[in-house]
């Protein structure tokens, strides 16, 4: 037991045997690669990219976590639902390697004091060292979807706008807030048209809102189809530029959003 007292102040926190408590695991042989970066860009895709990764009861495993993924001159920090996607490019020489980090873990390494962070990936466990803190952690099993695949190629864009990131994420708040029940909140309709964005959402029981969002920027052809307002807003509080870019293929394929952090949203019927 712990007896901690303080002036007239005394508690006792009872413990366990230090025998019984988990130790490192034994890993054993070289690391699969290993490298090294600013713990800085590995906090801020984490931090940026987390709120996207799917919970227990969505999809499949290996989506309750955040991806990483070397590709030789560049790091991708990916999360998914499936419904979207958060991507984090990092411009780094780095391994070819893929490690799928849980949650808990994500949380952790969010944390991270800045400086160097040495990454050492093994068979089933990814570890990182700082010039304080040493972390092993366990990857989750199984593979990453070709997340890359589903990214539309900019010369398949039919409707590219740009417009100011308060203007929409003020206007989808006010529309979420008119609802009693956000569980029950359906989609927001986007309609491009006249250079404008057009934002609708009714209920037979809510009422409807309508709301007008000035574009900055508009190219291709009128564009009309309906996103969660949720997905949007966890995006538009994360990224920080004041303009962000919304690229359409089509009404009912994903969106895509933000340039160098990208974030890719699928429709929903409205």
């Amino acid at each position: 037991d712990l007896l901690v007292k303080i002036d007239r102040a005394q508690y006792r926190v009872p413990g366990i045997d230090p025998e019984n408590f988990a130790g490192f695991p034994d890993i054993k042989g070289e690391p699969v690669c290993e490298f090294t970066m600013p713990a800085e860009d590995l906090k801020e895709g984490l931090n940026k990219t987390g709120f996207a990764v799917a919970k227990g009861d969505e999809s499949r495993v290996s989506l309750t976590g955040a991806c990483l993924r070397g590709l030789g001159d560049k790091l991708h920090i990916v999360a998914s639902n499936g419904h979207r996607l958060a991507l984090y490019e990092v411009l780094i020489a780095v391994p070819e390697f893929v490690s799928i980090l849980p949650m808990g873990a994500v949380k952790i390494l969010s944390k991270l004091e800045d400086g160097e962070v040495r990454v050492r990936k093994f068979k089933e466990y990814i570890v990182f060292e700082s010039h304080s803190a040493t972390y092993t952690i366990r990857e989750i099993d199984g593979g990453y979807p070709d997340y890359l695949s589903v990214i539309p190629p900019e010369d398949k864009l039919v409707c590219k706008v740009e417009l100011y990131k308060e203007d929409l994420k003020r206007a989808l708040e006010r529309m979420v807030k008119f609802s009693k029940e956000l569980k029950r909140f359906g989609g927001v309709a986007f309609h491009i048209q006249g250079g404008k964005l057009l934002l609708e959402y009714a209920d037979p029981e809510e009422g409807e809102g309508k709301e007008e969002v000035e574009l900055t920027y508009v190219e291709g052809e009128e564009m009309k189809t309906g996103f969660n307002p949720k997905y949007i807003l966890e995006y538009l509080k994360k990224v920080e530029p004041e303009r962000v870019w919304m690229k359409f293929t089509g009404e009912d394929t994903a969106c895509v959003m933000g340039d160098e952090f990208k974030y890719l949203v699928m429709p929903m019927r409205v």
